[in-house]
């Protein structure tokens, strides 16, 4: 994620409460990411949109999670979870450049 920032022109700020990590994009936008460790869920999506929620930080928060080796039958349900649950974007690692430098328009 640190290489996918630094790609992005972007900065990473320290880390926050429930280890959100606050990455300030050129345009001064101010993201909070939360990386995981597995394969993503809506319980996950439903635990960062909580975490977020309380600390009131006004943006939505994005969850970044690694997708080798996960199967395609769960990235169509993950893509379609992100369609659907808009109180939290996800991104894959591997895109988090263009994802982030995507944001900063």
């Amino acid at each position: 994620m640190c290489l996918a920032v630094a790609r992005s022109n972007g900065l990473l700020q320290p880390m926050g409460a429930h280890r959100a990590i606050a990455v300030r994009l050129l345009n001064e936008r101010l993201i909070w990411a939360y990386p995981i460790v597995g394969i993503p869920s809506a319980e996950t999506l439903n635990d960062v949109a909580t975490k977020a929620k309380k600390a009131e930080r006004g943006e939505v928060p994005v969850l970044v999670y690694d997708h080798i080796g996960i199967r395609d039958s769960w990235m169509a349900h993950l893509a379609w979870l992100d369609a659907q649950i808009k109180a939290v974007k996800t991104i894959r690692v591997s895109e988090a450049g263009w994802a982030l430098a995507g944001m900063d328009e």
